[in-house]
């Protein structure tokens, strides 16, 4: 994951370094996130944390199965 430049995000550092860690420690190094909404707007006063979290290998993860058709 490229390592960005948070100055104009309201969060501290700390809770920077949880998500991050916390992404890749559950979706591995290569996961993209990125902050959006109140979080970013220094105008707005959301409490929430919106997250768009990319998965670039998430493909691997999952196996595809065929319905069993009962007869």
């Amino acid at each position: 994951m490229k390592e960005a430049k948070f100055k104009d995000i309201r969060l501290i550092e700390e809770e920077i370094k949880a998500i991050t860690d916390t992404a890749k420690e559950i979706f591995g190094n290569n996961v993209g996130l990125w902050i959006f909404g109140s979080r970013v707007n220094p105008n707005l006063k959301g409490v929430d944390i919106d997250i768009y979290i990319e998965i670039p290998d998430i493909a691997k993860s999952f196996t595809v199965r065929k319905p069993k058709i009962q007869e």
